[in-house]
């Protein structure tokens, strides 16, 4: 009798420890699957900050040129000056499991930036459909009226909307804010 109590305590014994490795082994994968999305997102972030700072420096000192200095010369080098492409594979594919990776601190500044890099792009595209629009109608006025000389011409380019010092000055916030911040994940990746 005492071998059958053996055995099913060994058993029982067995079972235990099985589960308790398989546990052991989800934890860590577990906890290596976080911390590769976090160092994965925290790589994205660095990216995206130095496409914006390279961006905004050609911005404010174009090729060959001085830096500009009227807010004509400001929405034209921000729109000629090309535009980076952010990256949010890894935020967006992550997304499940960066809420278990990050602290809500960082999770709320991960958001911030990703807000961010929405609103600059939503200003710039309708700053560039607005000059795009602008510059065709009076241009088609232009040759219409048969006044389409070089000065009609830079004029019509001149014209960007009613609302470019508003959209100026929202694009420089966003920009400033973005470079002076750090990344909003931490280092303990």
């Amino acid at each position: 009798m005492t071998e059958l109590w053996s055995g099913i305590i060994g058993i029982i014994f067995g079972f235990i420890l099985s589960e308790f490795a398989e546990f052991v082994r989800d934890a860590r994968s577990e906890k290596r699957t976080l911390r590769t999305a976090k160092h994965l997102l925290r790589l994205e972030i660095d990216s995206n900050y130095q496409l914006l700072v390279e961006f905004w420096s050609q911005v404010q000192a174009p090729r060959g040129k001085s830096a500009p200095k009227n807010l004509w010369e400001c929405t034209d080098s921000f729109l000629v000056t090309p535009y980076p492409q952010w990256r949010t594979t890894a935020f967006y594919s992550q997304y499940s499991v960066l809420i278990n990776a990050l602290t809500q601190s960082e999770l709320k500044n991960c958001f911030e930036f990703y807000a961010d890099l929405d609103r600059l792009n939503a200003v710039r595209d309708i700053m560039v459909r607005s000059h795009a629009t602008q510059t065709e109608s009076e241009n088609m006025a232009a040759a219409a009226a048969g006044r389409r000389t070089f000065s009609a011409l830079a004029i019509a380019d001149r014209a960007l909307d009613k609302h470019a010092e508003r959209f100026w000055s929202l694009c420089e916030e966003i920009i400033s804010r973005r470079i002076s911040a750090q990344n909003p994940v931490g280092l303990n990746v």
